[in-house]
């Protein structure tokens, strides 16, 4: 059974009355789950016995929470791009303006502010698809690079690093395997913000929470990390 439920919440960074799209499925669960899919729509699935003030007084309790979701979903939509000729393409908080080049030989590079893309037959998935190869051969490497780096200088460091597309959330960790995941779209941000998020994800190796034993660990490497989450958080 699926109700939705229009809810209305003041958006205070812009001081406008925006509107969620909330839909609610009944399952049989023990407990109520929370996310936000890639259309900025709020996805709760909860138990079938639980009464519908409950589930409302709960949205209430994590709105904030909610509203700092669907921005990042709303971020990542404005810099969602077509990689066509003279579209730009952010790479480490720099905007590169693309060229698109005819060659036999297929690859990506950088040339003073151009983002040159060479390739035999333009077609999105082509441009997609040689992006994505020079992601892999460039941003990763020094991504795993500063991590282990960050993880020396703190004291803990990951056993593994992955990467992937994440709708909302820019990293993540699992304690147990000291595995860390970052989101393959980091990419587009400094390389102030990417340490942020490097060392917000191995924080979680000795504290996987957000109590305060967590964020003082984050202030003893990084007294910025507020300013740092903000403009991350930011549509900027």
């Amino acid at each position: 059974m699926v109700r939705v439920l229009f809810y209305l919440y003041l958006a205070k960074k812009y001081d406008i009355i925006k509107i969620m799209k909330i839909k609610i499925t009944r399952k049989k669960m023990k407990n109520i789950t929370i996310r936000i899919n890639s259309d900025g729509e709020v996805l709760v699935s909860a138990p079938i016995k639980i009464p519908n003030s409950y589930i409302e007084s709960l949205l209430k309790e994590k709105e904030k929470w909610i509203r700092e979701k669907i921005a990042l979903v709303e971020e990542r939509k404005k810099l969602e791009t077509k990689f066509e000729e003279g579209d730009k393409f952010y790479y480490l908080g720099f905007p590169y303006i693309i060229k698109l080049e005819i060659s036999l030989q297929e690859r990506c590079e950088i040339k003073d502010n151009n983002f040159i893309i060479y390739l035999k037959d333009n077609s999105f998935e082509k441009r997609k698809k040689l992006i994505n190869q020079w992601i892999y051969d460039n941003f990763y490497p020094y991504v795993i690079n500063r991590t282990m780096e960050i993880g020396e200088s703190i004291g803990y460091s990951p056993k593994m690093i992955k990467f992937r597309d994440m709708k909302t959330r820019w990293g993540s960790c699992n304690t147990l395997s000291r595995s860390i995941t970052f989101n393959h779209q980091l990419y587009k941000k400094s390389k102030d913000i990417i340490d942020y998020v490097i060392l917000h994800e191995l924080a979680h190796i000795p504290y996987p929470h957000h109590q305060k034993e967590f964020w003082d660990f984050v202030e003893k490497y990084m007294p910025s990390w507020k300013e740092k989450r903000k403009q991350l958080r930011s549509n900027t």
